[in-house]
């Protein structure tokens, strides 16, 4: 969706002085890459598709405005153009993230019996685990390190449900 565009045409030594246009393209979790995503009727279905579209098109500025979803990550964002603000459209509930839902009906009771052994009686029959590469996730990256001064801290594993973070289950230290 075209917003302003202002042409004033060359013609035999008159300056021609051209304002490029912004730009709109919609994005949504049930859109289609195969879409153009000019307008909200025919989204296109990833962030990555939207920037990829710009590249070598000719803008002012580029609003990549995302529809109600999770936009799930494939891989890290790169953000290859400039005067690109990505936003959400008319503050609909948008969730950006690089995990990938996992349904319920994935998760199983631990069986095994030297994994049970470890954990608290009252505890055991609440405790659920998920096979990886059962939901389609093989890759694991690499956790990276953060810190200032030479404190070094390995990055958190987040986990969410139902919208909500878990909180990181920590085993006892074998040591102590």
């Amino acid at each position: 969706m075209l917003t302003s565009v202002a042409f004033l045409l060359s013609c035999h030594g008159l300056l021609a002085v051209v304002t490029a246009a912004d730009v709109h393209l919609y994005v949504s979790p049930t859109g289609s890459d195969l879409n153009n995503g000019r307008d909200a009727a025919t989204p296109i279905k990833t962030i990555q598709h939207a920037i990829a579209s710009l590249i070598g098109a000719q803008y002012s500025t580029a609003y990549i405005e995302l529809l109600k979803g999770h936009h799930d990550l494939a891989a890290t964002l790169q953000i290859n153009v400039s005067n690109v603000v990505i936003r959400s459209y008319q503050r609909q509930a948008v969730y950006v993230t690089g995990g990938k839902p996992i349904e319920s009906r994935n998760f199983k009771h631990i069986t095994d019996h030297d994994v049970l052994a470890k954990l608290p009686p009252n505890a055991r029959q609440h405790i659920r685990v998920v096979h990886l590469p059962d939901v389609g996730i093989t890759n694991y990256g690499t956790i990276q390190e953060f810190g200032f001064n030479g404190l070094q801290n390995p990055a958190q594993i987040e986990v969410f449900y139902n919208g909500k973070p878990l909180h990181v289950a920590q085993w006892p230290n074998e040591a102590s």
